[in-house]
């Protein structure tokens, strides 16, 4: 188990570089098992469903235990394999 952070991500540019400065590489870094790709992903994205929760709840840590969990479940159960995004 690992912890997602969201606040602030620091990433340095070979984590970037080893998945090709791409999202299909990126995603298809979390689905290989890199947990650097899917922290990456976390710190990009997880703030568009932070603002949607705020539209049912103002609880901050439920929205957060729901996010994480999310992702969680992609790294768990995995992904399929990314060939574009759109």
């Amino acid at each position: 188990m690992f912890c997602l952070e969201l606040f602030p991500y620091q990433h340095d540019s070979w984590e970037i570089r080893m998945f090709g400065n791409n999202q299909v590489g990126l995603w298809n870094g979390v689905r290989n098992g890199h947990k650097e790709a899917l922290n990456y992903i976390f710190g990009q994205y997880a703030r568009m469903p932070y603002k949607y929760g705020y539209k049912f709840t103002a609880n901050f840590k439920q929205i957060e235990d729901c996010i994480q969990e999310v992702f969680l479940a992609l790294w768990e159960k995995g992904i399929p394999e990314v060939k574009r995004i759109a």
